[in-house]
């Protein structure tokens, strides 16, 4: 009877450590952070004097995302738009650009000189076999997902119907780790670069075809 309670009361024990494990680790895995980081195959541009600072309206064609969680059209339209947004928002701060519109606004701008449309893709890339270890540590071992962006945009002046197109690809990695929470401020910084270059590269493969010249 005794060596049966001494049993009981080791699993007992037994169990009240695993279960302050647990507790302890999703504490510990609360406290996670992420952070981003950019890519090598576009470097730093320095901005250029715009000629002109036209108005332009954006839109999303033929665009595909493939993400770990959902991969639906409409997902897809909804990273393009995001794509579109934040390059367009560089070139409002360059003074590029005056004003913009976009398809989902049904308030085209009259005064439009340029659109600019969106193809390509977006595709998410990660380990299945690290991610369950980083899981199964509470993010002590860090877990990776690779955005790999292959961009296709074409300009069409509204005037003379003349396009211009330009290729842009990169890709941002985003590694989420128990030891990134401190850096939760920074954690966009190198998807931010990215962007950067994206705008900018695209700016000026346009000027480099004639695009945004005084007519």
């Amino acid at each position: 009877m005794k060596h049966c309670d001494a049993v009981i009361a080791n699993g007992i024990t037994i169990v009240n450590q695993l279960f302050k494990f647990c507790i302890a680790g999703l504490l510990l895995s609360s406290l996670h952070g992420c952070m981003t980081f950019s890519g090598d195959q576009l470097t730093d541009l320095e901005p250029i004097k715009p000629v002109i600072s036209p108005v332009i309206q954006i839109s999303v064609g033929a665009f595909t995302a493939q993400f770990d969680e959902d991969s639906t059209l409409t997902a897809a339209a909804a990273a393009g738009k995001i794509i579109n947004d934040k390059i367009i928002q560089n070139w409002k701060e360059q003074g590029y650009i005056s004003d913009f519109s976009s398809d989902e606004n049904a308030n085209v701008l009259a005064n439009t000189q340029y659109s600019l449309l969106l193809q390509g893709s977006q595709q998410d890339s990660s380990s299945t076999f690290m991610k369950i270890i980083s899981a199964l540590t509470f993010l002590i071992i860090p877990a990776t997902i690779e955005t790999s962006y292959e961009l296709s945009y074409e300009l069409t002046e509204v005037k003379t119907g003349e396009k211009y197109r330009v290729k842009i690809a990169d890709n941002v990695n985003t590694t989420t780790w128990l030891l990134f929470f401190p850096a939760i401020p920074f954690s966009s910084a190198g998807s931010n670069t990215t962007f950067d270059r994206f705008a900018e590269h695209l700016y000026q493969g346009f000027v480099k075809q004639g695009a945004f010249q005084a007519r």
